[in-house]
């Protein structure tokens, strides 16, 4: 069984995201606004999420 992680940059407007699921090995990329990452998140089996966020995020 793979254990997939969805790593994400929160920024003002966007949402940076890299899909893993093996160390090192980036599946997929997406960016994506507030609203469509949300869906984005609903639609996904479970996972693994990081997050990242600057002080003006």
């Amino acid at each position: 069984m793979n254990s997939t992680t969805i790593a994400v940059d929160v920024a003002k407007a966007v949402f940076e995201v890299a899909v893993s699921e093996h160390a090192g090995q980036v599946r997929e990329r997406h960016r994506f606004s507030r609203e469509r990452f949300r869906r984005y998140l609903g639609e996904q089996p479970p996972a693994t999420i990081l997050m990242e966020a600057c002080g003006s995020a």
